[in-house]
């Protein structure tokens, strides 16, 4: 009878245990959705551009409940505010009338709970495609964009869902009709269907159609297979996002352009071989960048480039001793800096042969400039930067309050990047002596723009000097030459004396060699931003007043963006330079 007692209580038990469990999984589902197959996998291999996040609803859950995240969101609306009021005057009319029920929105975002992205699915460029793993019913996801569209019809445009079919597969395409104000042409072909559980929407019917042909067909390369040619894995397992670029037609889209400006401008500029020099420095070699991160944890950030092995460019960079990193003092609140292991002299060497092939006329003033070189050291320049340089690079980055000219000549208060390179010199280089002849020649040829004090030479924007922003300055010492560009902030401090700090062991990396290190630090946040904000908004909306967001917003709040993150730049024997930031 007791054994019989106890078969039922667990029975009983075990069912309540597993409808309990079932409830979660439900609830779960519902509210969060489970994770599927990567949606890079419904992108052809030779996808132009890819921006996924990788759970929606977790992700929504991070910004909401981490304090670093939401300032993070913050500063985004701030820069998304600035820009958008800089283009607003572009905007035809009939945007301001668009009125959609909230409610809609939030019962349209009801069947994307976990994976969506953005892309460009060809080379071409000339689609953008939205995806996104569907949840719910297809009928209901219809009758809602219905609704939206009948919301957002006014006077001035109308817009009207209809259905039609690539074979048995259906697809809505919204019809758009403006009034005699505007021309159909302006308007994209926007279709959108759900097929295998995944939402598409093209801005064309033709790049809908190859999505859906592309998905059909199982054994076609796909964009997945590209992802995980990077060594993201190997440093952050599931990252929350992924954004992705192939660069092979974006450098053959570059050459052309930088190319045809050239050839526009004409004389000298239309003698350079722009395919030449990026050829030489092996830039068309590049094949695809990605940035990943985590929303999380230490928020790892990987960031690499694959390439074609060897690569010149990449093959300056030398396996170093990098066991300390020189730490400069923090003044500045925004400040990263960096060492990495280059053959310095190797570099410019590669970039001086680029461009003399590319430009050939510019043989002629460097021969006499080599004559003279010779005549001083007794080598020519090529020998004198095989042997002057340590290989070693220190960098250091900045933002900066600085003043330039705007559109309309006026003097005004800019944000600039600003950023300074120091070499150490090998002993007894005599590069420092050749550079420091050359300064008077420089000097008499502009002399309201280019004056030298004692061992640096400066090359100010303009005849004003009150203007601080885009100024170039360089200092050849007996032991160091120090580049600057900017307000020269990091110029400055670059060359202040330094200590250093051991660093932690690198992450263990197979094929991997560690190259490089750096710090990032972000202080006193919230005066920062607070100081910036209105400089950037004003740059570019020149006249227009702060709006109420900026000048109500609480900024004590963003203290929390303070942080200090460690990287590791690594170049990998398989034809990929990364780096890996996590926060400290």
């Amino acid at each position: 009878m007791h054994s019989l007692f106890m078969r039922k209580k667990l029975i009983i038990g075990g069912a309540a245990i597993t409808l309990a469990a079932a409830v979660c999984v439900f609830l779960y589902s519902y509210i969060i959705g489970f994770e599927r197959d990567s949606l890079a996998r419904k992108l052809p291999e030779d996808t132009s551009a890819y921006l996924s996040i990788r759970h929606i609803r977790k992700a929504a859950i991070a910004f909401a409940t981490d304090d670093r995240l939401k300032s993070m969101s913050n500063v985004a609306q701030a820069i998304a505010l600035s820009v958008g009021d800089s283009s607003s005057s572009s905007l035809p009319n009939w945007t301001s009338e668009i009125q959609v029920d909230p409610k809609l929105l939030a019962k349209l975002g009801l069947h994307f709970k976990s994976q969506i992205a953005i892309a460009i699915p060809s080379p071409e460029g000339n689609d953008i495609a939205l995806l996104g793993q569907f949840s719910g019913s297809q009928e209901s996801l219809y009758e809602t964009l219905i609704e939206i569209a009948k919301q957002a019809s006014s006077k001035s445009i109308q817009f009207e869902w209809s259905e039609s079919a690539f074979g048995n597969i259906r697809y809505q395409e919204l019809n758009i009709t403006p009034s005699l104000d505007y021309s159909l042409s302006v308007f994209p072909t926007i279709c959108c269907t759900v097929f295998e559980d995944v939402f598409y929407l093209t801005y064309s019917s033709d790049g809908l159609e190859k999505l859906l042909q592309h998905a059909q067909s199982k054994e076609s390369p796909n964009l997945e297979e590209r992802l995980t040619r990077h060594k993201v894995a190997q440093h952050i397992i599931d990252p929350d996002v992924i954004a992705y670029a192939n660069l092979e037609p974006a450098v053959t889209l570059a050459t052309t352009q930088i190319q045809n400006r050239l050839l526009q401008r004409g004389g000298l500029y239309s003698a350079f071989d722009a395919s030449s020099f990026i050829e030489t420095l092996g830039l068309n070699g590049l094949q695809s960048a990605l940035l990943a991160f985590e929303l999380t944890g230490d928020q790892a950030l990987y960031s690499g480039v694959k390439y074609n092995a060897p690569n010149p460019l990449i093959g300056t960079a030398n396996p170093p001793h990098l066991a300390n990193l020189s730490d400069l003092p923090v003044e500045l609140s925004l400040v990263n800096q960096g060492e990495l292991s280059v053959n310095v002299g190797e570099l410019l060497i590669l970039v001086q042969n680029a461009f003399l092939k590319a430009a050939p006329i510019a043989n002629f003033p460097y021969i006499a400039f080599n004559a003279k070189v010779y005549s001083e050291t007794r080598k020519n320049f090529v020998q004198l930067l095989e042997s002057s340089f340590e290989k070693k690079l220190r960098t250091l980055q900045t933002l900066d309050i600085g003043t330039a000219r705007d559109r309309d000549g006026n003097i005004v208060e800019n944000l600039l990047y600003d950023v300074a390179f120091r070499v150490p010199f090998e002993t007894d280089s005599e590069l420092g002596k050749v550079l420091r002849n050359r300064f008077p020649t420089l000097t008499k040829s502009n002399p309201r723009l280019i004056y030298q004090e004692g061992d640096t030479l400066y090359i100010d924007s303009d005849y004003d000097s009150s203007v601080t922003g885009g100024r170039f300055a360089i200092r050849v010492e007996d032991q160091y030459l120090t580049f600057g560009y900017g307000t020269l902030k990091s110029f400055y401090l670059i060359q202040k004396p330094a200590s250093s700090y051991l660093i932690s062991q690198p992450d263990p990396t197979p094929n991997s060699e560690l190259i490089g290190n750096g710090r990032f630090s972000a202080q006193n946040m919230a005066y920062t931003l607070n100081r910036c904000a209105p400089v950037f908004y004003q740059q570019l909306n020149p006249g227009k007043r702060l709006p109420a967001e900026l000048e109500l917003f609480d900024w004590s709040s963003l203290n929390s963006l303070n942080q200090e993150r460690s990287s590791r730049v690594y170049n990998d024997a398989d034809g990929e330079l990364y780096r890996v930031s996590k926060a400290q």
